[in-house]
C-alpha cells in the first residue's frame, strides 16, 4: 500500500519527549501521509465524511487497544487517567484534522 504515494517514511521528533510542542509536531510529521489518504480515498469514491468516520473509528480502536495493553494493575491510577486525557486529545486531533480535510474538500470541488 505504500507505494501508491503514500511516504514510506515519517520525520522523526526533534523536540525532547517532555516538551509542549512535540503533539504538534507529530501531527506535522504525519499531515503529508494523512493527506495521501484522503487523496486516495477521494479516488476511490470515499465521500469526505465516510472517510472522517472511519479515520475517527481506526484511531479510536487504535487507541482502545494501546489502553487494553496498558490497563493492568500495576499501571492503574494516575497513570491511567493521564493516558486517558492523551487518547482524548489524540482523538480530538483526529477529529479536527478529518474536518480541515472536508472542509477543503469541500472549498475546492
Amino acid at each position: 500500500m505504500l507505494g501508491m504515494g503514500i511516504q514510506s517514511e515519517i520525520a522523526a521528533p526533534e523536540s525532547e519527549k517532555n516538551r509542549p510542542d512535540r503533539h504538534l509536531s507529530c501531527q506535522e510529521a504525519i499531515e503529508p501521509a494523512f493527506q495521501a489518504v484522503a487523496e486516495m480515498a477521494r479516488r476511490s469514491e470515499w465521500s469526505t465524511g465516510e472517510f472522517a468516520a472511519a479515520l475517527v473509528d481506526l484511531a479510536d480502536n487504535h487507541m482502545l487497544a494501546l489502553a487494553a495493553k496498558r490497563d493492568r494493575p500495576a499501571n492503574r491510577g494516575s497513570q491511567t487517567l493521564r493516558f486517558a486525557l492523551f487518547a482524548l486529545l489524540i482523538l480530538l486531533a483526529v477529529v479536527t484534522m478529518a474536518s480541515m480535510v472536508m472542509r477543503f474538500w469541500e472549498l475546492t470541488h
